[in-house]
């Protein structure tokens, strides 16, 4: 027999503990496996009726069992104030956060913060640090990137981005990493792919990535150029099977 599930919004029953942040948008957030979401960072700006552009480097953590908020921004080595960086949440209950834009003060103009730049916050001990990464080559600084965990906890997959975030949207390169989060110093590589070129995907930024099983899945976004406004997105849904690092067409259930 064929049963319908509905799905809806709720409003907690019971009321929001603790003090929640401001509005904001482009943080770095991630969520562990008891439901527990860290919220890092974040802006505000003319298109948020702030009178000027304010970065943040709070962090926030969020009970959604409890339905309750901890800010803990008061933690020693906190970064800087910062927007658009990618967050990974590793096996180790570590938190990688890596590039974006950061900012000196309210009202002061962003800068892109380098690649090999790497801050690290502790779930355990509610701690940061930071790190600096081996890089093989230049690896260009970025915004809109994405980044992942390979099936065997060991890497990142970091795709795409931009350097900039104003209307035209700068290519980067390289257009695809690897960071070995293993041992540290964590170390960079530049990973060759393979597969059919119909089934590679375009310079994004601003799309999405996650992994099911050994596939990374990355959807939508802008195509970037660099030469003028970028006005073109992918609609496409593009899959990179991880073992092989092959683009493929189709998703194998079971490989």
């Amino acid at each position: 027999m064929y049963r319908a599930v509905y799905q809806s919004w709720l409003v907690p029953e019971q009321g929001i503990n603790g003090t929640q942040p401001s509005r904001r948008r482009s943080t770095s957030t991630v969520i562990d496996s008891n439901g527990i979401a860290y919220i890092f960072g974040g802006r505000v700006e003319l298109d948020m009726a702030s009178d000027k552009l304010i970065l943040y480097n709070e962090m926030y953590i969020f009970n959604t069992i409890q339905v309750s908020w901890q800010n803990i921004s008061a933690a020693p080595n906190t970064p800087s104030r910062r927007s658009h960086s990618a967050a990974v949440l590793l096996q180790n209950g570590k938190i990688v956060y890596i590039g974006g834009v950061g900012q000196n003060a309210p009202g002061n103009q962003t800068n892109l913060i380098s690649m090999d730049e790497i801050q690290i916050f502790d779930t355990n001990t509610l701690s940061w640090s930071s790190h600096k990464a081996n890089t093989p080559s230049t690896i260009q600084s970025r915004v809109g990137h994405t980044a992942v965990l390979t099936p065997d906890k060991n890497s990142l997959i970091i795709m795409g981005g931009t350097s900039s975030i104003e209307y035209n949207q700068t290519t980067v390169t390289p257009g695809l990493l690897m960071l070995d989060v293993q041992s540290e110093p964590f170390k960079y590589s530049i990973p060759k792919t393979s597969g059919a070129s119909e089934n590679n995907p375009p310079p994004l930024s601003f799309h999405t990535a996650n992994v099911y099983r050994d596939y990374m899945i990355v959807a939508f976004g802008n195509i970037t150029n660099g030469e003028k406004e970028s006005q073109e997105v992918s609609s496409n849904i593009y899959l990179l099977y991880i073992p092989c690092m092959s683009w493929e067409s189709t998703f194998i259930s079971g490989k």
